[in-house]
């Protein structure tokens, strides 16, 4: 399969890019490829903001010379030559470009050169959002690994742009880990994050007040995990957790985290007083992960039975919510929402983890519904 792509245009589009590097023949045809560039990050058929940063990006794939041509519905290029495979777009270049393509598709095509022949990719294509980003984006740093920890952080990343600023390095506070960080509706006048070592605590913002404070009490597991805030900005939901880690001997698989224990708790931000959210303190079950809902009167989590004898990789959670009355701070009863047993038919089972309010969950290669109409339900534990 051969493209109309013309050796006197792409000499043009070279030129264009700069002078440094190898032109192509002024005579002879361009070889169409039969497929689409391999890239990292892959990029192809998706969707963008109007205001994201550019989209640098390296192509895998073998060739002497690299070339990009991006065009947009309205007739507007850009035309970059790639360094050591990677394509890094002027910020300037891509931010007019992107606002003039705004609504609409945006097509890359990639050129290679190899031993004097110039090679074109079936193009990609990406569209371009009528909506902009929230520009901020917060994030642990650490270095790999998991047996132990040196510097990390939390940053704050612009998305429109490549700036980015700590919130907290753990240079400043005797190089304890720091991690969990939460942040109520999105927002940064509400937040939290976890301080694990000798100066250990979890750091509450509310408003222009920050204070450090201790979850840990004698009735508790632990101190508070996996934070989850209430829309209303004035309870935090956590799970307290009895967490063992396994290492395996193959190096294909590394290493296991897995709660042994675990329970529910609920922090009154204004009070600083700490419950147990009904039914989920003791040794029967254990449960984690908490999520509200939109409007407050649900608490989601995932539980599964507690036994010791339990092998790491047979442990199976369910998906549970858990009525709640913010104005009294009262909970009711609790109901599952999907049972593993009942949808599990795979020949691996899977397990759902993580709940997120909505009519789906997630877990591992599967997508989890809910429980389906006419099943009974357990209205208490």
């Amino acid at each position: 399969m051969k493209y109309g792509y013309r050796p006197l245009l792409l000499a043009c589009m070279i030129a264009m890019c700069g002078c440094d590097g190898p032109a192509p023949l002024a005579t002879g045809q361009m070889i169409g490829l039969n497929q689409k560039p391999v890239i990292f990050p892959d990029y192809t058929g998706i969707t963008i903001p109007v205001n994201i940063a550019p989209l640098n990006f390296e192509v895998i794939e073998d060739g002497e010379t690299f070339f990009a041509l991006f065009e947009g519905d309205n007739g507007t290029t850009i035309k970059l030559r790639a360094k050591k495979r990677t394509f890094r777009i002027p910020a300037g270049k891509w931010n007019r470009f992107i606002s003039a393509n705004q609504g609409s598709q945006i097509s890359v095509k990639i050129f290679k050169r190899t031993q004097r022949q110039w090679s074109g990719f079936v193009p990609f294509q990406m569209q371009v959002a009528s909506e902009p980003i929230d520009p901020y984006l917060v994030y642990r740093l650490i270095p790999p690994g998991y047996e132990t920890w040196s510097s990390m952080g939390l940053y704050q990343r612009d998305l429109t742009s490549f700036r980015e600023k700590h919130v907290i390095e753990n240079r400043y506070i005797e190089d304890n880990c720091v991690n969990c960080h939460s942040f109520s509706n999105g927002s940064s006048e509400n937040m939290l994050f976890h301080i694990r070592g000798s100066v250990g605590g979890t750091m509450i913002k509310k408003g222009d007040d920050i204070e450090k404070v201790d979850l840990k009490r004698e009735e508790t597991l632990s101190a508070g995990v996996y934070p989850a805030w209430h829309p209303s900005g004035e309870y935090i939901a956590f799970s307290t957790n009895r967490i063992e880690q396994y290492f395996h001997a193959s190096p294909e698989k590394s290493i296991e985290v897995l709660d042994r224990q675990s329970d529910l708790i609920i922090y009154n931000v204004a009070n600083k007083k700490v419950t147990h959210v009904p039914g989920t303190k003791g040794d029967r079950y254990m449960e984690t992960y908490p999520s509200w809902s939109p409007d407050g009167t649900s608490l989601y989590f995932s539980r599964s039975e507690a036994d010791e004898m339990t092998s790491f990789d047979s442990i199976r959670y369910d998906i549970y919510r858990i009525a709640f009355d913010p104005v009294t701070e009262e909970f009711g009863e609790t109901e599952p929402v999907y049972l593993t047993w009942l949808h599990n038919r795979c020949r691996v089972p899977l397990s759902p983890g993580y709940p997120r309010t909505g009519n789906i969950f997630y877990a591992p290669s599967t997508i989890m519904a809910p429980l389906p109409s006419g099943t009974k339900k357990q209205t208490s534990v």
